[in-house]
């Protein structure tokens, strides 16, 4: 996912996909997500869930992010949809992540 010509503030919701078609109503229940950003990171950002892309829970905050590879744990959390909404970057780029990974 790119987010590169977003400005900020910016938010991009994806569904997650369940490995199974008996995926529950609430969606998959995930406690891992690894974010690999690019150059143009967030260095202020919150990743949120739903479960139906109207009502959103935080589940990691920092005002300090860094490039590269962030490995977020959460609390093992049910959901259909997953953001990272970004505040505040560290270029004039927008925000640019090689992989967002729901595990």
């Amino acid at each position: 996912m790119s987010l590169s010509q977003i400005h900020t503030p910016s938010a991009r919701a994806l569904p997650i996909q369940a490995e199974t078609t008996n995926q529950p109503a609430s969606g998959a229940s995930f406690a891992d997500l690894p974010l690999d950003w690019e150059n143009a990171y967030a260095t202020s950002y919150h990743v949120d869930v739903s479960v139906d892309a109207k009502h959103w829970s935080t589940v990691f905050r920092t005002v300090t992010g860094k490039g590269g590879v962030r490995d977020i744990p959460v609390r093992p959390t049910p959901a259909r949809y997953v953001r990272m909404y970004g505040t505040e970057r560290n270029t004039q780029y927008g925000y640019s992540l090689k992989e967002f990974e729901v595990r």
